[in-house]
């Protein structure tokens, strides 16, 4: 007997999640746009739809205007917009319409281990580290570059 494996899609896994269903949405990031949390090309994340209202500090997959699929953390609210902003990003996303939102992170697996994402202290973690580690880590890289 040979084993198959069946994947899907972003769009087809929100269609589904859209008529209720609970599934979980396997993505494996590439960029360095969430470093140092997620490694691209390297950690693998789990997706849950978005049953709650979003809150600062939640990773979220959101789809853009030019057709991409964004994996970014919730830096600010703006109106009924989100403001999104990548851990390793220098620029914000935004503004994000609520209906481009299409789940929440819960879990990221790395080297075997499950790491889980949606939970207080990472979305602390994730807001201190925009507010403070984030501009320290760019200040860095521009004195590197001036100084070379």
């Amino acid at each position: 007997m040979s084993e198959t494996k069946a994947t899907l899609g972003t769009k087809e896994w929100y269609e589904l999640v859209s008529l209720g269903a609970d599934a979980l949405l396997t993505v494996r990031p590439s960029g360095t746009s969430m470093l140092p949390l997620i490694r691209g090309g390297k950690d693998t994340v789990l997706v849950a739809p978005l049953r709650r209202a979003p809150k600062k500090g939640d990773i979220l997959l959101f789809h853009r205007h030019d057709g991409k699929d964004i994996l970014h953390r919730v830096r600010r609210f703006s109106g009924d917009s989100i403001i999104m902003l990548g851990d390793g990003s220098i620029g914000e996303d935004g503004p994000i319409k609520r209906e481009d939102i299409l789940g929440i992170a819960v879990i990221l697996i790395r080297d075997g281990k499950s790491i889980p994402l949606d939970t207080r202290f990472c979305r602390f973690r994730g807001r201190v580290h925009q507010l403070f580690l984030r501009p320290r880590n760019f200040l860095k890289r521009v004195k590197r570059k001036l100084t070379s």
